[in-house]
């Protein structure tokens, strides 16, 4: 049974705030019995006995730290046996389960020590600990009795892991890993990229040379998503969208794969964001996030920036970027600013890496528009292969955790700047123009600006293999558009179209 001041000796200790059963308190002399002299055995049941076994049993260390009501290493001790009997508390504010409070004071160099057991590490357990330095690389592991042997840290850069902070670190166990962020409680923000996860593709899911919308440098590829290089030609990068279990990271149901088709070129993507969306977070702090794949057995590079852009508004040029160079930041194109400091970004060799980039005031007058250019910082080789999914630009001074919208709900965020429909003629009559009918589409969204329609031919019968679009009277508003066969065909002629409406930035 626990003893309080109050009944060693004297009912009049005093009270504090974190030590609300009242505090020790020293007897008037020696042979005077009104303070909170102790005995050797009730000293013993309540520092020696229970005390010291719940400490010994956690693996902690005595601070020499008197215990209060707020910070105790006795209760950190108790929270320990929880957990070494399985029963798992849910200590954490956002209530998220498998969670477990632990400390960490005896971190070296780049390695930082879980000190509360566990008996079982379990895919997606978390752990939080206070870190005692500031890690002074990118390789940090994560160590303790329970992980047998250490774990890595993924995602981080020297500098990201600050002394004193507070972090919560999820274990990963089809990769046997971990990965960590700050316990600041944001709940997870809105992504203001569209298409993070590379999902939508209606303009395909192949880029090359010779497709109908080619890697050329400055083109749509996956919606929304602008290839760029170092090359400003063609076939630097072919870009495919995998949805492969076995090449995408937890949590993304598509990637975007760069292979290399040149030698010694960098490339990289972009997308830009609309004046509507932008005007809403001037003065903002934003925060970005993405994961890479590095196919490589060593590891490479990359950068990332967050560009305002004060030209006119929605009218930004197909590349923006001057000039490439490595190891530092690209010299973007007049009226483009870069708002974050651009860092090396380390992909691990042959796997997926998380990259933050937190807490980027959009600071700079005039703004109409921002951008977002993820690229490799190094030349890569012909063949080189890296992916890339899950980026998210939230209003956030941190990055939170990936959330995907449902297909339906990102296909419709994409619709207003790119659309692809399909439409029939057919030659109902000999020598007619195909009966003088039309074919039509209707948009499933408002279009961002009066759309470039184009046409491809997706099979035919006959001779006439051209349309011209039909007049609608405003593409944006009434959602509608018609096309038609500009000669004639005799019966049975047809063409079956794919209509592309494009009002991408």
């Amino acid at each position: 049974m626990a003893v309080t001041p109050q009944n060693l000796n004297n009912t009049n200790a005093p009270v504090t705030a974190t030590s609300p059963y009242g505090t020790g308190k020293n007897s008037s002399a020696p042979t005077v019995r009104d303070g909170t002299n102790i005995d050797a055995s009730t000293y013993n049941q309540n520092n020696n006995g229970l005390n010291v076994a719940l400490l010994r049993a956690a693996g902690i260390t005595p601070s020499g730290i008197v215990d209060n009501a707020d910070i105790s290493q006795v209760a950190q001790a108790i929270q320990s046996a929880i957990a070494k009997g399985n029963f798992i508390e849910d200590l954490t504010q956002s209530g998220t389960p498998n969670t477990i409070v632990l400390s960490s004071f005896r971190d070296v160099g780049n390695t930082y020590n879980l000190t509360h057991p566990v008996a079982v590490l379990q895919d997606k357990q978390q752990f939080r600990f206070v870190a005692t330095q500031t890690n002074t690389s990118s390789s940090v592991t994560l160590q303790g009795s329970q992980l047998l042997v250490a774990k890595n840290i993924i995602g981080i850069q020297s500098g990201d892991i600050s002394a004193g902070t507070l972090y919560i670190a999820t274990y990963n166990a089809s990769t046997d890993d971990f990965t960590i962020r700050p316990e600041i409680f944001v709940p997870v923000q809105d992504n203001i990229l569209d298409n993070g996860d590379m999902v939508v593709a209606q303009r395909g899911n192949t880029f090359n040379a010779g497709t109908t919308f080619p890697n050329t440098d400055g083109n749509y590829t996956l919606d929304r998503w602008k290839v760029i290089d170092s090359r400003a030609g063609s076939d630097v990068v072919d870009i495919t969208q995998t949805t492969l279990a076995s090449e995408l990271p937890a949590g993304a149901r598509a990637a975007m794969k760069l292979v290399h088709q040149r030698q010694n070129e960098q490339a990289g993507i972009v997308q830009y964001i609309d004046y509507d969306t932008t005007r809403t977070l001037l003065n903002k702090d934003t925060s970005l996030s993405f994961e890479i794949y590095n196919s490589d057995s060593v590891t490479k590079n990359f950068r990332a920036a967050i560009l305002t852009w004060q030209g006119t508004a929605d009218d930004m040029p197909n590349d923006p970027i001057s000039t490439w160079q490595t190891a530092a930041n690209l010299g973007f194109a007049t009226n483009f600013t870069t708002e974050n400091t651009t860092t090396t970004l380390t992909a691990n060799a042959t796997s997926w890496n998380r990259f933050t980039i937190n807490g980027v005031n959009i600071d700079t007058a005039s703004t109409n528009n921002l951008a977002v250019v993820i690229w490799t910082d190094e030349i890569m080789a012909n063949g080189y292969e890296w992916r890339v999914t899950k980026a998210k630009l939230e209003q956030s001074s941190i990055a939170t955790a990936w959330k995907a919208r449902s297909i339906a709900g990102e296909k419709q965020e994409c619709y207003p700047f790119f659309e692809a429909g399909e439409g029939l003629l057919f030659a109902a009559y000999t020598g007619g123009n195909f009966g003088g009918g039309l074919a039509s589409y209707e948009f499933k969204a408002e279009k961002k600006r009066i759309p470039d329609m184009t046409f491809a031919v997706i099979s035919s019968i006959g001779a006439v293999t051209t349309v011209t679009t039909g007049v609608s009277v405003d593409y944006r508003k009434t959602a509608n558009v018609s096309w038609f066969f500009n000669g004639v065909a005799t019966q049975g002629d047809y063409i079956y179209n794919k209509l592309y409406a494009s009002a991408d930035l």
